[in-house]
């Protein structure tokens, strides 16, 4: 609502905050998760312990290039725990986030839209994540920003092989 709308109706918007945030606090006071102040931090060694020899976690991350200031270009971290890990997590970083954004999504979009052949999907958002992981594992993914939209059941790897077979 613009300004005079929100007079016109005689709308108190602190109010209305307060009225948020009181009934926030009673919501999460009275869920036995949040009322209980003992939650537990989980690493990355908690998450492997829970894996088994061929699964894989990976939580991919979106954020905005930095260099003595942000800047509009976007890169997507992927951090990779597996049966082999030992010191950390494996970072890999996908550089193109402004095309994965942009024209990749478009051309994936159009592909099952139109019922293309598509082997550019994987390539530019699976392909270098493929590398870590050994054959037949199971991946269990945390995604963010576009990595939310690409659905990975209906992209092919290079031999036209869905990547949910695999």
């Amino acid at each position: 609502m613009s300004n005079e709308e929100v007079q016109q109706k005689g709308i108190n918007r602190e109010q209305l905050q307060r009225e948020s945030n009181f009934l926030e606090k009673s919501l999460s006071s009275s869920s036995e998760a949040f009322a209980d102040n003992k939650t537990r931090l989980y690493d990355w060694q908690d998450v492997k312990k829970s894996l088994t020899e061929k699964e894989y976690a990976m939580e991919i991350v979106r954020f905005n290039y930095f260099d003595t200031d942000f800047t509009d270009s976007v890169i997507y971290a992927a951090l990779v725990v597996g049966p082999e890990t030992k010191k950390a997590p494996e970072l890999i970083i996908l550089k193109d986030g402004t095309l994965l954004e942009g024209k990749y999504f478009k051309r994936f979009r159009n592909s099952i839209k139109y019922k293309i052949e598509d082997f550019q999907t994987y390539e530019h958002y699976w392909a270098q994540l493929d590398q870590v992981f050994d054959r037949d594992a199971t991946v269990f993914d945390s995604a963010d920003g576009i990595f939310n939209q690409v659905n990975f059941e209906t992209v092919k790897d290079r031999n036209g092989t869905y990547l949910i077979d695999k």
